[in-house]
């Protein structure tokens, strides 16, 4: 085998050419914008295959509401009655005042509510039943044409409220067995200036 040696121009040659091919290809790589470059790049050798990022839509995320224990009454979470009083002497106020068939209420005053019995927690519906019996005296003046310009009336009545917790967790009371004013007993007696003092 006969050792054979390039001549020193061939060698000169082919190192010109080389130092051209690699001046040529850098100044081809600076020369291209960004999203060329990005897209002629090529993928390391212990990169996994790429994935398709445009096509996978981003998961929104949902937002669920924490449970509030207070807001959800059970059989261990009874009101009491002074909780459940003052909503309940709110709503008769309401129901007994009068401003229809000539006569409008001006005063309407509770003297007593009286809780008689307490039903069990209804987990459907979410509400305690109670029953209550309520007393108490309203004043009214006369629209049209009466006896009396003015008379003063007592009533007392029994019927059953829900009580329940609302979205804040308060307790709250409504009529269960409406409509409540005509379930109550109600006397009324005309009113003079000396007596209304």
């Amino acid at each position: 085998m006969s050792n054979t040696q390039l001549p020193p121009v061939t060698l000169a040659k082919d190192r010109v050419v080389l130092l051209a091919l690699l001046f040529s290809l850098t100044f081809l790589a600076c020369t291209k914008n960004p999203s060329q470059a990005k897209t002629e790049q090529v993928a390391p050798e212990n990169a996994g295959t790429p994935q398709n990022t445009q096509s996978t839509a981003t998961p929104i995320p949902t937002m669920t509401a924490k449970p509030t224990p207070s807001a959800s009454p059970n059989a261990n979470a009874v009101p009491s009655d002074d909780q459940i009083k003052p909503s309940i002497t709110s709503i008769v106020k309401r129901l007994v005042t009068n401003n229809n068939y000539g006569w409008r209420t001006t005063t309407v005053s509770i003297s007593n509510v009286e809780i008689l019995r307490r039903g069990e927690f209804h987990p459907n519906e979410k509400f305690f039943l109670v029953q209550a019996r309520v007393r108490g005296t309203k004043d009214e003046d006369c629209l049209n044409y009466c006896d009396s310009p003015r008379q003063r009336c007592e009533f007392e009545g029994t019927n059953d409220f829900k009580v329940y917790r609302d979205d804040y967790g308060d307790w709250k009371v409504d009529t269960a067995r409406p409509p409540w004013e005509n379930r109550i007993g109600q006397s009324c007696k005309p009113l003079t200036r000396a007596s209304s003092k």
